[in-house]
């Protein structure tokens, strides 16, 4: 396997822990991440579609991760690490 196929391989890992982890937080809105989950593991796979397959794909995850995004702009929950609030320094 090459390093091409090995590194959409390790994206694809990490959107699908992305997407079982706001699946679990129940924060931020689930169909965000599983939409832009699905279609980084499907990266690969588009490039055998033709010209409008790709452009929808592009389109699908843009979508995914615009609308993640604004939720977590929008997210009011304050941040925590390990339990503990999180405070500025300033």
């Amino acid at each position: 396997m090459s390093v091409f196929g090995v590194g959409l391989l390790l994206l694809a890992i990490g959107a699908v822990l992305l997407a079982v982890a706001v699946w679990r937080g129940g924060v931020l809105p689930r169909t965000s991440a599983l939409l832009l989950a699905a279609t980084i593991a499907l990266y690969l796979p588009q490039f055998f579609l033709p010209p409008a397959g790709r452009i929808v794909h592009g389109i699908l995850t843009a979508v995914g991760a615009l609308w993640l995004a604004v939720a977590l702009w929008r997210t009011t929950r304050p941040a925590t690490a390990l339990g503990q609030p999180v405070t500025s320094e300033s």
